[in-house]
């Protein structure tokens, strides 16, 4: 069953934030490190979804053997949360990019925030703020965009020492493809997943962020 529209509205957003967090939050179980591939993450998943209860919990001095279990399943859920954010953060672009040939799935993120601006104009400095990456990073993401005809840069009108960006026809006339491309992608991602479960795991997930910002 699909997740229904309303709830794949709701998680979009945590979805943005969890990218702008998930650096810091991967900081906290850096030593998972060693699994640098996703062959090693699909694996390492594996393992982790098969791990049996009836394992021995052992070494835990002054802690009951329940309490020690729980502890063990906090902490592998804690592990797959992070190792699961970061396979999904490498294989949601994918999924578009299999159908997009001429621009990326970061691109496409920055030219929404292009197409969705009310302000007189845009700057590279209103996508940086808005999408959570390096200056240099969105210049990279405008200057392919620029190249592929989406957008044109120019000085500011307001500071001449900003560039503004402005969609083309081009930006607006597949925009739609690019959006429809996204939705099938978030309809194979939420695939067989009820909308009760992806509440609670939109909550959690919530939660988790609060507990990393700053």
């Amino acid at each position: 069953m699909r997740c229904g529209y309303a709830v794949r509205q709701n998680i979009l957003p945590l979805i943005d934030t969890l990218k702008k967090n998930s650096e810091k939050a991967l900081q906290i179980y850096w030593h998972l490190d060693n699994i640098s591939t996703n062959n090693g993450m699909l694996e390492w998943l594996r393992k982790l979804l098969n791990f049996s209860e009836n394992q021995s919990v052992g070494g835990k001095k002054g802690v009951s053997m329940q309490d020690a279990a729980l502890q063990e399943e906090q902490e592998r859920a804690a592990r797959l949360i992070v190792e699961g954010t970061r396979l999904l953060t490498t294989r949601i672009p994918a999924l578009f990019e299999t159908e997009s040939s001429d621009i990326t799935f970061r691109q496409w993120e920055a030219l929404k925030i292009v197409l969705a601006s009310r302000s007189p104009e845009i700057s590279l400095a209103d996508i940086t703020s808005y999408m959570g990456y390096s200056r240099q990073n969105v210049k990279k993401l405008v200057s392919g965009l620029e190249r592929a005809g989406y957008v044109t840069l120019r000085p500011s009108h307001i500071d001449g020492r900003a560039l503004r960006v402005e969609a083309t026809r081009k930006a607006r006339r597949e925009a739609p493809h690019y959006a429809e491309l996204e939705q099938r992608m978030f309809n194979s991602l939420f695939e067989g997943v009820q909308d009760t479960e992806l509440s609670v795991s939109a909550r959690t997930m919530a939660t988790m962020i609060r507990n990393v910002a700053d």
